[in-house]
């Protein structure tokens, strides 16, 4: 991310062989404060979403124009960021919030089998969605660091599922987290 030194990022630690094993997975995110499960979501599923939002970028011109769908390649120049009073970005916002391949993705049985066992009991999936885009020439715009707590609201024990549709290097920046910070409580900054 624009906010973090690359090289002070260690990868995310996996998990998906814990779901064996309910109790050190548990105690894996108890200790950790995150999950990660490489591949847990088929990529027929992603691949879906790529596209349908990706399919959306196009019809608002946001993509190259001679370049493959899937690519993703932001048209040249091109700038826009996240924002309630932007016309531009809400009309696009709008369209993704429609997709059913947005929604229907957070209730992937594999998803929901894998927050079963971490919960030891059937998994609630909050309505609220949210597609992160950082659009080219917009990187201070990024998302800082955060709790979600202070956005999605309801318990403090809400877990958040993070699914990249598309890959993300080290350059391109990704998702980041503190381990551990879930024990810092609920800190007064969002």
């Amino acid at each position: 991310m624009a906010m973090n030194n690359v090289q002070d990022v260690a990868p995310f630690k996996e998990s998906t062989h814990l779901l064996n094993e309910p109790k050190k997975l548990r105690e894996t995110a108890e200790k950790e404060g995150y999950l990660f499960f490489k591949g847990l979501l088929p990529a027929k599923a992603i691949s879906e979403l790529r596209k349908d939002v990706l399919e959306i970028c196009k019809r608002h011109k946001f993509l190259k124009e001679d370049s493959t769908l899937m690519e993703g390649i932001a048209a040249s120049g091109f700038v826009i960021v996240e924002s309630s009073v932007n016309p531009d970005y809400l009309s696009y916002y709008r369209e993704i919030q429609q997709l059913h391949s947005f929604h229907a993705l957070a209730h992937h049985p594999n998803l929901l089998k894998a927050l079963n066992v971490l919960f030891d009991g059937e998994t609630l999936v909050h309505p609220l969605k949210i597609l992160r885009t950082i659009f080219p020439q917009a990187q201070k715009h990024t998302t800082p660091p955060h709790q979600d707590y202070f956005h999605v609201r309801g318990t403090e024990n809400t877990w958040t599922s993070w699914i990249p549709i598309g890959d993300c290097d080290k350059e391109l920046g990704g998702l980041t987290l503190v381990p551990g910070s879930q024990n810092w409580g609920l800190l007064p900054e969002h």
